[in-house]
């Protein structure tokens, strides 16, 4: 009698499966199991039949209130990303030029500099949301003073700030 093994692959995974212990109905199952984590699913197959009164009402960017707009621009990132966005308050400042600049005022330090490492995502996500914000700040506030690291479009931190 000779020892079969059964290797079995999976992304991430690869474990032998002795023969002995198995029964053939067994190892056939597995053998599907791996097919079924391999193989991707095509929804280009699928119909998505959406009736139009099924679909909440999309309202257009121009009639969203502040609170709306920053929900929106909330919405654009992750949940540990939104966690700390959540601690952090936000205000526009208009310039007599007709321009933007959003400030947001972080908690602490920490989360100021883990914000400025996502200075792209913010810059990119804000240009969604309002098109005349063309700067935004990342603010904190020691000893009774607001420091700030301004950004330009791009996410790249402005020299002056």
């Amino acid at each position: 009698m000779t020892n079969h093994s059964l290797i079995v692959q999976a992304p991430g995974l690869i474990r032998g499966v002795n023969s002995k212990s198995k029964t053939c109905a067994e190892l056939a199952e597995v053998s599907k199991i791996s097919n079924r984590m391999t193989e991707s699913y095509n929804f280009e197959d699928e119909e998505f039949n959406f009736i139009d009164d099924e679909l909440p009402p999309r309202k257009p960017i121009r009639d969203m209130t502040d609170t709306e707009l920053l929900q929106r621009f909330k919405n654009f990132f992750t949940s540990s990303d939104r966690a700390m966005l959540q601690d952090c308050l936000f205000r526009i400042i208009n310039r007599e030029d007709g321009t933007g600049v959003l400030e947001i005022l972080c908690p602490n330090a920490v989360v100021q500099h883990r914000l400025s490492r996502k200075s792209l995502k913010i810059s990119n996500t804000i240009s969604t949301c309002w098109s005349h914000v063309k700067l935004f700040s990342l603010c904190i506030k020691e000893n009774d003073q607001l420091l700030c690291k301004r950004f330009k479009h791009g996410g790249h931190l402005l020299k002056d700030s």
